[in-house]
């Protein structure tokens, strides 16, 4: 009997699911240039802009909450006692 391997660790469906994400950044990219925005900052109107505002955005947040809830949330090394052997 053949178990089902889950999505996460099919190469078919990773596969997959990144050319969905390609495709679907391509037609967003490329949907900008039809749109027309109006832009309150001249630099709202650079191509890309909202999505590398968008990376920065998340990296920055990923990273700070890593360093400071990190240090916050962090438990010492001996925190549950020496390692006492049964």
């Amino acid at each position: 009997m053949k178990t089902k391997r889950a999505f996460q660790t099919n190469g078919k469906a990773i596969k997959k699911i990144q050319v969905i994400l390609v495709l679907a950044a391509a037609l967003i990219f490329l949907a900008e240039l039809a749109v027309h925005r109006h832009a309150y900052f001249s630099i709202e109107t650079l191509m890309g802009f909202h999505g590398w505002l968008g990376l920065i955005a998340a990296l920055l947040v990923l990273l700070l909450g890593r360093m400071v809830l990190g240090r916050a949330l962090r438990r010492p090394l001996d925190y549950y006692g020496e390692g006492e052997d049964d």
